[in-house]
């Protein structure tokens, strides 16, 4: 084969690859969909970059997703529940984000707000992958706002966003 006949080969099969369904979507599609249409929640798309490994691109994550990682994470490194998470977005490009916690009495909350404001970008970055600009410390804002004597077992985290 010629170099520009490789090429156009290549360049073909890449196009058939990147418009085939996955493996097994026509089994679990209708599913899906109703699943989908019977959500009550609404969620906001937010862009996860794949920048390494065999798919590179961009895909849609719910904020919903991102922000029960968010909330089961800081739960389970710092002792402290977060009562709110808001992200404050660009598109649907993470610009910043407002975390709220609850505390409880005799923790030093300078160094738990920081503690939390790092396990934040490190989720975000699992999550959503490398984004221009990235999520940074500066661009996490940590708020406590309730410091109490003990913490429950499991508090919900209100849903908010703003597009």
């Amino acid at each position: 084969m010629t170099e520009s006949r490789t090429d156009a080969l290549m360049a073909h099969a890449s196009d058939v690859l990147r418009n085939a369904p996955e493996p097994g979507w026509d089994r679990i599609s209708d599913k899906v969909i109703r699943a989908l249409r019977s959500t009550s929640a609404s969620s906001w798309p937010l862009d996860a970059h794949a920048s390494e490994g065999p798919r590179l691109g961009t895909v849609s994550v719910s904020d919903h997703v991102l922000r029960t990682h968010l909330a089961a994470e800081i739960r389970s490194r710092h002792h402290c529940s977060p009562s709110s998470i808001e992200f404050f977005v660009d598109g649907h490009e993470i610009r910043s984000l407002r975390i709220e916690l609850t505390a409880p009495y005799g923790v030093d909350l300078a160094e738990l707000s920081d503690r939390v404001r790092f396990t934040v970008v490190d989720v975000v970055h699992l999550i959503l992958g490398d984004m221009d600009p990235p999520v940074s410390a500066e661009s996490v804002h940590i708020a406590v706002v309730d410091i109490v004597d003990d913490l429950p077992a499991e508090e919900n985290t209100k849903s908010h966003s703003e597009h």
